[in-house]
């Protein structure tokens, strides 16, 4: 669970800074993303299936949180531009709820030693 746990920590610090967003949405750094690809990554890490067999460590609130997020992001449209999605009120929302469960991870795992 603790790979596991540092790489959903780092997809929802990726969700929720808006400077890494900049960065590799717009060619502005070194970093090279998308929204698409933000996303796609919510089901290549199995986000959904490591809340469900983990919800006891996790606890309700983080994991109703977390599934709460994933409807967020499966109401974005298919297909998202990169300067639409940046600025977009469901994007803004997206990253200051991937905060708060990136800080609960945070502390979930500090918490586990």
């Amino acid at each position: 669970m603790a790979d596991k746990l540092e790489l959903l920590i780092e997809l929802f610090t990726e969700f929720s800074d808006s400077e890494f967003q900049k960065r590799s949405w717009f060619g502005i750094g070194p970093e090279i993303s998308s929204p698409d690809e933000l996303c796609n990554r919510i089901d290549d890490l199995g986000v959904e299936k490591w809340v469900v067999e983990n919800s006891a460590e996790v606890g309700k609130f983080l994991s109703d949180y977390i599934i709460e997020f994933l409807d967020d992001i499966n109401k974005l449209p298919e297909v998202q531009e990169a300067w639409i999605s940046f600025s977009s009120p469901s994007w803004i929302a997206i990253r200051l709820r991937a905060s708060v469960i990136r800080d609960l991870l945070v502390k979930m795992k500090m918490e586990a030693g």
